[in-house]
């Protein structure tokens, strides 16, 4: 059984602009590992499911998103990237 609280945010505007812009790099980093393993699969490589390949790239490829999420967030979003 899951247990769930739902609640509401009540930001102010300097604090939803901050939000959404954490939520659009999120979702920038998930649609550009999609689209790397996707490459690979159509190469015939295979799909690559590890999330250190992406936590391995954070300091050349994804330098701003690592530097706009932070450590233990990009590395939350690399392993969600690699469950999907």
């Amino acid at each position: 059984m899951w247990r769930t609280d739902t609640f509401s945010l009540l930001p102010t505007p300097e604090q939803e602009a901050f939000l959404r812009n954490v939520g659009d790099v999120a979702t920038k980093l998930i649609n550009m590992e999609n689209y790397r393993r996707r490459g690979l699969f159509f190469e015939g490589g295979g799909i690559d499911k590890s999330w250190r390949s992406a936590w391995e790239r954070r300091c050349a490829e994804y330098r701003e998103i690592c530097r706009t999420l932070g450590s233990a967030n990009f590395h939350e979003v690399c392993r969600a990237a690699a469950e999907q």
